[in-house]
């Protein structure tokens, strides 16, 4: 038996399946980006909308022509607090935390606070994401 080797151009296989590759992780992220959103109304973390408003899918810089990747992610700053949550917070003895909250004139005195829970909202999205989701 004699050994062979083929060369195919890469060139020639993105042309072909380039396009393919791309439209069906673009399908999967906008989906994905559907998941994160029912998961964000589902969880009650709706208050104006900006978070929710926020979900946008975007192509990652790692992304090359065989290897397309996308990124789900939101606008909102204060989206990573609701997704990992955040612990509370104790004064130093003898001393208070002292906060003005949103839309409030006086300032809060208080001992401690409690933390965020986390609800893990763009986590269970991606654990959603099935292979049909690729395909047309």
């Amino acid at each position: 038996m004699g050994n062979t080797s083929v060369k195919i151009s890469q060139a020639a296989i993105i042309r072909i399946v380039g396009g393919r590759v791309n439209a069906a992780a673009k399908r999967a992220a906008d989906q994905g980006a559907v998941y994160v959103r029912q998961n964000i109304v589902a969880d009650g973390l709706v208050n104006t909308g900006r978070m929710l408003k926020g979900v946008v899918v975007r192509e990652s810089p790692m992304s090359t022509p065989l290897r397309r990747r996308y990124e789900i992610v939101s606008t909102a700053s204060y989206t990573k607090f609701p997704e990992g949550g955040t612990k509370g917070s104790v004064a130093r003895p003898g001393h208070f935390l002292v906060f003005k909250p949103k839309g409030m004139a006086t300032f809060v005195f208080a001992k401690k606070t409690r933390g965020v829970p986390a609800h893990h909202f763009m986590l269970r999205a991606k654990m959603t994401i099935r292979r049909a989701d690729f395909l047309p």
